[in-house]
């Protein structure tokens, strides 16, 4: 009795919040109101002691979970709200009574089975209930309906009261009874229906407004129909988020204008033509006519702009084959009640003729259509409305919900599907089976989302190959919408993850595994340390670039910076309110900063201890392999995130406990991912290693390396899948060993772990492998042995002088390896190198190439023996390196002599002989080059060519070192009989170098190399997007750009050619190849080299280094010069040759300066600053102590940030010495001149490029190289001072001038778009440089003839507009040079004739103020410009629509030239002023006397005519003309 009596006062307690709440009124009303309801978590309206009702939901006051409301509760289901808020009021208690009596739980189903009759419409297929509105307005009576439900609406008490509400539940007109009432709810959807939709014959402009038919486009795009409901919808299908905006006051507001057009609609069409011209007569009989014309006018110009311009929008963006509007089933009605997911759209390509945020609005539009887009349970998109393109844009957001409800009682619930946020919030839901089925639901659309973006090329549009669903389906967006703050998917995920479901916390956990994208990157990070180039990994946390400065030139590729701070990344527990001065962290800030990175927005809210927890659970298997999933992907997060992750109480140290080696004998994936969380920690930071090493971590975590594998029958044996595992497990074991080893510690663990490694470092029987299918599985550990083997190399003493001193950047601490190990460890590495010629490597190669049609697995198995090959030889040369004195390159014409050399380097130089390593001028025994066929290889799929680049890379290196090493030793060389070898041949070909001997294969491997990354430098360009890495919050791949965009292998491939196209550059370089015209021309050379450093990425500072240094070269600097001279000279008269002659001890300097000013500019790091004191109770102080500064010397961290640095370069880094703002001092003008003379050079060297070969200089916009120009001048304008280096700013002037005139030839319109392609504060820069010409300038022309370039007709409006403005203000107009000394043609400045009202406005406002007085003497472009353009305006012919402006323009200055008689000569200039001609072929001689005459009395007519009849103006004409006639120019009338 007192659980009873407990649960009615807790059900009487629950009407007092009726939101989200589903009582018996929505039994009453029907099945269509409560069939799919959410019921929610942790409210209860019902007795929960009945017998068949054993575990009760749990108490409100237990679980305080956030109530949402049912899905299909919109924000306008006001009669719902309004029923149960009537029956709570006045009522009396009788009332309450009735009501308690009728409110059930919604999960007690006894009470409604007798409801469930409309379920047998399941047999009724062909069912369409999307007419539904139009059917019911038919058989309606005269009445309007809006009228009818709104006094239901108002009767619901009294039907309530006398019982008269339930009794049309089961008849068949219960749908048609309950659904026209929701019509009047949402009557503002009518309206903008009404507004934007028209027939298609009216395109032509023929539009019917009519009320009885509602008119629509038959070919409507989806995204432009969405435009008018954003405002409606506020956060879409579901209850408005209180934590993000308050736009519930917004649409009740828009709700009651719509409910009253509507109402008046209805009423008019209830009235005849009669009566609507009675009651027309009588409005305007008692309005004023003025303000009736008014309102006319004002309607007409709103409706015009509304209709036009959308359906000129939707005209453009239509696609080529459009569906009509046809008739579907009422799935494929229900799924239009949402807008489609169009194609994609290009986000890098602007149109030239709409503003700068066109890209962005696209994408917005893009992601605003995927809020509505509905899923099936394995995640497809619903594909009817994609099929027919019919979205009813004249039902509302009720209409369409009591569809799909009514549907769902059709029986078949996975035909419409659900919206990401309708999955979210489903997750609320109080049964556990809806929960789980919502999570699985989002779990399959993120993981079909991410996977279809990696597919997609990267920076590439879908094209009509792909297939029909990849065509149409937007997965970019949808991914960028799930990941958004408006689902706060985040925080759903955080709710369930404390669910007391274990099925709910598994399908939660895979969920966040898909937002993490771990698989994707895992797959990333397993290829990049399998092609063995990189030491480094990068860490996943999203980046945007931050925006360019003034101060910078203005110059993009900016540092990347974090979305979100590091210090958000800290949660409640961690001491976030120990400053007084902070404000208390909300739930709105764990929802912000998920917005602003999802894996950010998790960490803040207190996931990982979440997961400490469920691992102390002792979970299942499949939860236990999520959750370690989940804690790897965060550790790569950044280094903020693994911080976290250590400090973590307890949370490392369980992992070591459950998984430890000792702990359980079994292998599984759970254990793997263990050790691979250890490794990503260990290479976050170096004191993470150290406290693996003291704890006993690292030993516990890697005692399988010690076990032995006594023969390869009894490994294969075991069975395919336990190899994998196996594999995989001492694969993590042996980079956790490496990453240790990187440090400098467990190095003294060798010769324990080597005879374990023995059997792996040799090489197998692949026939055997190749039977049972497991080659990859052992050739992934012979990859990883040898690359231990190499990171033990880099920790050599130098051979020469290993007593003397350690390796390099060691101290005591570090551990250092001994040669005494290298021999066997060489003799092991030769043993693979002889393995190349086996049959089975043969077969592959050739099925690879596709002369054989084999399985699929071989390419994997081909790409797996190709990196071993790989690490061999990458081992082979760390070793070499360490044989070199002082570990530096020897430089070809300075070759140090070593006083002996080790055995090992020449056997292995005969063993890349013998085994056909290199292609020599006479082959040995027939073999092909093994080169030879890693360079085919290069063509075939990613993972191939990724594993043939880096095997190349390395035989490169391998033979290079050889070589050099050999000759600084030739004369211990000359016996090869005293090397053990007979074969005089070999010996000869390893003195005189294989290098030289393979001058052939060199030749095609540069011809090859650099066709691939002439084609994949664009790719890598075109990655970033809206100055971020991607468009989405997620990590890694999970930034969202298209194919993966950064994380993706083909980036990753472009960036393995350009390190090996700069390593065979200098090689070709030191073999004097040079001279090779064709091919290694010193102009191509420096065009690949330029490609080169747009394609490298963070991980690549060596290589954009080594291409800085070629760039640099001396004797690159005096080719350059060479070309300047042949391409320009000669334009200049030749009287500068002398000038233009520079000294060696120059061109050093110059390569001196712009190295260190490229290196500085471009490659450095953002230093943090450290901490003031050492404090760590300060919340943001502790967050950001987790990333300490890297010390010079030594590394504390093995993985790289993408904050703090700014590679990948931008298409513009060169011009970095001229356009950024350095210190007045003689080296920071002595780098303004070295970057005026590389950038003249690098235009010259284009010049001798063919015309169709890409250049990234020649690829740069124009408004780039202009702007470099002006930037120069702004910040250092004393580098005019100096003769050679203004002779070069005029010349390139002049380049630049020609390059515009020819751009105006095939366009006229604005081209030079300094305010939209460079920055949105050009006219700030734009300022500081007219203000810089004012004061510092003193007339100088080329100065003038910069400035005057802003005035340009290409130059767009709000440019061309302010510089004039500023000029006029500063009272310079007069020292801009004339218009034939400007840069360009003048016809470039006066056509098109301006036909900017602003701008004509400012030119009157510059001759009314006096700022053009001074330039008519001077003969400045000013006036000759104001001239041509005003003249144009008021004299030559125009529409009807410049009339008023004409008028008022001529009027002002008639009656400025009454108020200043001195303006006499400057009107009459304009009146006599004659339009240049258009062609040379259009000069015509000197007019007649009468026809000159008869042409200016024509003006004076246009001027008295624009004087409106004004007796003073006219007055001031007719002085104009005795004037004239005074000069005898006209003779008086």
């Amino acid at each position: 009795m007192d659980t009873r009596k407990k649960n009615e006062a807790q059900s009487k307690a629950t009407k007092k919040f009726p939101a989200g709440v589903l009582g018996a009124n929505a039994m009453i009303e029907g099945a269509s109101s409560f069939i799919g309801n959410i019921v929610e978590k942790g409210i209860s309206e019902n007795e929960f002691t009945k017998p068949l009702r054993p575990i009760p939901p749990p108490s409100p006051t237990v679980l305080p979970f956030p109530v949402a409301r049912h899905r299909a509760h919109g924000p306008y289901w006001n009669a719902m709200t309004s029923k149960k808020g009537g029956n709570g009021k006045g009522t009396g208690d009788e009332g309450e009574e009735e009501e308690e009596e009728e409110d059930n739980d919604p999960t007690d189903y006894d009470p409604i089975s007798a409801l469930a009759n409309p379920v047998e419409r399941k047999e009724k297929k062909g069912l369409d209930v999307s007419r539904w509105k139009e059917l019911a307005r038919e058989s309606s009576s005269e009445e309007g309906k809006v009228q009818e439900n709104r006094l239901r609406q108002k009767s619901t008490k009294k039907l309530k009261k006398d019982g008269k509400g339930g009794g049309n539940v089961n008849s068949k007109s219960a749908v048609g009874n309950e659904v026209p009432m929701e019509v009047d709810l949402v009557p503002d959807r009518s309206l903008s229906v009404r507004q934007t939709e028209v027939d298609e014959p009216s395109l032509s402009g023929e539009v019917d407004f009519t009320v009885e038919k509602p008119l629509r486009v038959k070919k409507t795009n989806p995204v432009i129909s969405e435009k008018p409901r954003k405002q409606e919808q506020g956060t879409s299908n579901g209850a408005p988020s209180s934590l993000l905006n308050g736009s519930g006051v917004a649409q009740r507001s828009m709700s009651l204008e719509s409910e009253i057009d509507v109402e008046n609609r209805a009423r008019l069409q209830n009235m005849s033509s009669e009566e609507i011209a009675e009651a027309q007569a009588e409005i305007m009989e008692k309005m004023n006519p003025s303000l009736l014309n008014l309102l006319k006018k004002r309607g007409q110009q709103k409706l015009k702009q509304q209709n036009v311009s959308k359906l000129d929008v939707a005209m453009k963006s239509q696609p080529a084959n459009g569906s009509s509007i046809k008739d579907s089933s009422a799935h494929s009605r229900v799924a239009n009640d949402r807008p489609n997911v169009i194609k994609n759209h290009n986000l890098n390509d602007k149109n030239p003729e709409t503003p700068g945020t066109t890209s962005w609005n696209a994408w917005s539009d893009r992601v605003e259509a995927a809020r509505g887009v509905r899923f099936s349970y394995e995640g497809n998109v619903i594909p009817e409305d994609f099929e027919t393109g019919n979205i009813p844009n004249d039902a509302g957001l009720a209409d369409s919900l009591a569809e799909r409800d009514y549907l769902r009682t059709d029986g078949d619930p996975g035909a419409a599907g659900y919206s990401i946020k309708e999955a979210v919030q489903l997750t609320r839901s109080v049964i556990p089976g809806q929960r789980g089925l919502a999570l699985n639901l989002l779990a399959s659309v993120l993981n079909k989302a991410i996977h279809n973006i990696r597919q997609k090329e990267v920076g590439s549009t879908a094209s009509s190959a792909e297939q029909v669903d990849k065509l149409t389906v937007d997965w970019e967006a949808i991914w960028a919408y799930a990941l958004g703050p408006e689902p706060e998917l985040v925080f759903a995920l955080r709710i369930c993850l404390d669910d007391n479901h274990s099925s709910v916390v598994l399908a939660c956990a895979r969920v966040i595994q898909c937002v993490l994208s771990y698989d994707l990157n895992e797959s990333f990070f397993q290829t990049s340390e399998k092609i063995g180039t990189y030491d480094k990994n990068l860490f996943t946390a999203p980046v945007f670039r931050s925006k360019p400065e003034i101060d910078g030139g203005c110059l993009h590729g900016g540092f990347w910076k974090y979305s979100t701070k590091p210090s958000n990344l800290k949660a409640y527990a961690e001491g976030m309110m120990d400053d007084g001065n902070e404000e208390e962290p909300t739930l709105k800030d764990d929802i912000f900063v998920a917005g602003q990175d999802v894996a950010a927005g998790l960490v803040r809210m207190d996931i990982i201890p979440r997961m400490r927890y469920l691992l102390e659970a002792n979970p299942t298997d499949a939860l236990e392999e999520c959750i370690m999933s989940i804690v790897v992907a965060l550790a790569r997060h950044s280094p903020t995130c693994a911080a976290i992750i250590m400090n973590c109480q307890g949370l490392v140290r369980t992992v070591v406990e459950r998984f430890g080696m000792d702990s359980n004998m079994d292998i599984r994936p759970s254990k793997i991912k263990s050790i691979r969380l250890m490794k990503v920690l260990a290479q976050s930071e170096k004191k993470n290693c150290i406290h693996f090493m003291n704890d006993g971590s690292f030993s516990a975590m890697t005692r399988y390396l010690y076990w032995y594998t006594s023969s390869l029958d009894e490994w294969v044996k075991s069975g395919k899948e336990n190899c994998g595992l196996s594999s995989a497990l001492k694969v993590e074991q042996l980079q956790f060993w490496k990453v240790c080893i990187n440090y400098g510690f467990c190095i003294s663990d060798f010769p324990d772990i080597f005879p374990a490694l023995c059997f792996w470092l040799n090489p197998p029987n692949f026939e055997k492998l190749v039977e049972k299918n497991v080659v990859c599985e052992f050739a992934s550990i012979s990859k990883e042995a040898y690359l231990v083997l190499e990171a033990l190399a880099r920790k050599l003493p130098n051979f020469y002088s290993q007593k003397q001193q350690p390796p390099s950047g060691s101290s005591d601490e570090h551990e250092s390896w001994s040669w005494n190990y290298v021999t066997p460890v060489v003799d092991l590495a030769l043993k693979w190198m002889k393995s190349k010629s086996d049959p089975c490597i043969s077969e592959l190669i050739e099925s690879a190439k596709g002369m054989k049609v084999e399985i699929d697995f071989q390419d994997s198995s081909l790409s797996s023996l190709l990196s071993v090959y790989s690490a061999v030889m990458h081992m082979l040369c760390t070793l070499l390196l360490r044989v070199k004195p002082d570990n530096t390159r020897i430089p070809e014409d300075n070759i140090r002599h070593v006083p002996w050399l080790p055995e090992f380097v020449p056997k292995v130089g005969l063993e890349l002989i013998q085994n056909g390593f290199l292609g020599q001028e006479e082959n040995f025994g027939g073999i092909s080059s093994f080169v030879a066929e890693l360079c085919r290889l290069r063509q075939q799929n990613q993972e191939i060519s990724l594993a043939s680049v880096s095997c190349l890379n390395a035989i490169l290196l391998l033979v290079r070192s050889i070589d050099a090493l050999i000759q600084s030793a030739k004369s211990r060389i000359d016996q090869p009989t005293s090397q053990g070898y007979s074969s005089s041949r070999e010996g000869k070909l390893l003195e005189e170098g294989m290098l030289k001997t393979s001058m052939v294969e060199l030749r095609y491997l540069l011809d090859t190399f650099t066709k691939f990354v002439a084609q994949e430098w664009e790719l890598v360009q075109s990655v970033e997007v809206f100055g971020r890495g991607g468009t989405a919050p997620g990590v890694g791949l999970g930034w969202g750009a298209s194919g993966g965009g950064f994380w993706s292998l083909a980036v990753l491939l472009a960036q393995a050619d350009a390190k090996l196209l700069i390593d065979l550059l200098e090689v070709v370089s030191s073999l004097g190849l040079a001279a090779d015209r064709e091919m290694t021309s010193t102009a191509h050379r420096i065009n690949y080299v330029l490609r080169v450093c747009l394609t490298v990425g963070p991980r690549d500072t060596d290589t954009a280094e080594k291409a800085i240094d070629t760039l640099l070269q001396v004797q690159v600097l005096k080719y350059l010069n060479v070309c300047t001279q042949r391409s320009f000279q000669s334009n200049q008269g030749g009287t500068h040759s002398l000038l233009w002659q520079y000294t060696e001890e120059e061109y050093q300097r110059f390569s001196k300066t712009l190295s260190s000013h490229f290196r500085s500019r471009w490659l450095s790091e953002k230093k943090k600053s450290k901490p003031l004191d050492g404090n760590k109770s300060s919340s943001k102080r502790a967050s950001l102590e987790t990333i300490h500064e890297e010390d010079i010397g030594t590394s504390t961290s093995f993985t790289i940030e993408w904050a703090r640095q700014r590679l990948p370069l931008p298409m513009h880094w060169f011009f970095s010495p001229i356009s950024e703002k350095k210190e007045s001092t003689n080296d920071a003008l002595e780098v303004v001149k070295s970057g005026l003379f590389f950038l003249l050079s690098l235009e010259a060297m284009c010049s001798l490029l063919p015309n169709d070969a890409k250049c990234p200089v020649r690829d740069t916009p124009l408004v780039w190289k202009l702007h470099s120009l002006s930037a120069a001048l702004l910040f250092r304008m004393d580098v005019l001072d100096d003769d050679r280096s203004k002779d070069i700013f005029e010349v390139l002037q002049n380049l630049y001038g020609q390059v515009l005139d020819e751009s105006r030839k095939e366009t006229h319109v604005e081209s030079l778009r300094f305010k939209t392609e460079i920055a949105d504060i050009y006219t700030t820069f734009l300022e500081a440089l007219v203000d810089k010409f004012a004061s510092d300038s003193y007339g100088d022309i080329i100065f003038g003839r910069q400035i005057a370039m802003y005035l340009h007709r290409c130059t767009e409006t709000p440019v061309r507009l302010a510089a004039w403005t500023v000029l006029s203000n500063a009272r310079v107009l007069e020292i801009l040079p004339p218009l034939d000394k400007c840069v360009g043609k003048p016809e470039g400045y006066l056509e098109p004739v301006e036909n900017n009202e602003a701008v004509l406005q400012g030119y009157v406002k510059s001759w009314v103020s006096g700022a053009l007085d001074r330039s008519i003497t001077r003969g400045s472009m000013a006036f000759a410009l104001v001239l041509h353009h005003l003249s144009s305006l008021i004299f030559l012919p125009c529409a009807e629509d410049r009339i008023v402006l004409r008028n008022k323009l001529a009027q002002s200055l008639i009656r400025d030239y009454s108020q200043k008689p001195k303006h006499e000569a400057m009107m009459l200039e304009l009146i006599q002023y004659n339009f240049p001609s258009t062609s040379p072929s259009s000069v015509r001689p000197d007019d007649d006397q009468n026809e000159e005459h008869s042409r200016i009395a024509k003006r004076f007519e246009v001027l008295a005519e624009a004087c409106d009849s004004n007796s003073s103006l006219l007055s001031e004409v007719e002085k104009l003309k005795s004037a004239l006639a005074k000069k005898r120019i006209m003779p008086s009338s």
